[in-house]
């Protein structure tokens, strides 16, 4: 499995930093956020990409809607790489997502 390494951000949503220097580390599970809460034509560079996640709870979050949003999610992260990712969305909006990324 193959680990992104990229600089991190941190809770607060501002770079992650450390005695003045940026941290770097594992970026698999940022990458993953990053997607899903972008929304469609955010990135320039790539109009396609996104999930526009809070779309998703402006309704009624009926098991229809849940396995569209884990059928997007799906999409985008084996667009961006990851291998047969599994995702689950649990009733209450938690999302659980497996996989690896390509080497």
């Amino acid at each position: 499995m193959t680990m992104a390494t990229d600089i991190l951000i941190g809770s607060n949503g501002d770079l992650a930093y450390t005695g003045g220097d940026f941290v770097i580390g594992l970026a698999d599970e940022q990458h993953a956020g990053d997607l899903c809460v972008a929304n469609k034509g955010e990135y320039k560079q790539s109009p396609t990409t996104g999930v526009g996640i809070i779309n998703f709870f402006h309704g009624p979050f009926s098991p229809g809607v849940r396995e569209k949003l884990a059928r997007e999610i799906q999409l985008q992260l084996e667009v961006d790489g990851m291998i047969r990712p599994d995702v689950q969305v649990s009733t209450i909006g938690e999302i659980t997502i497996k996989g690896n990324y390509k080497q």
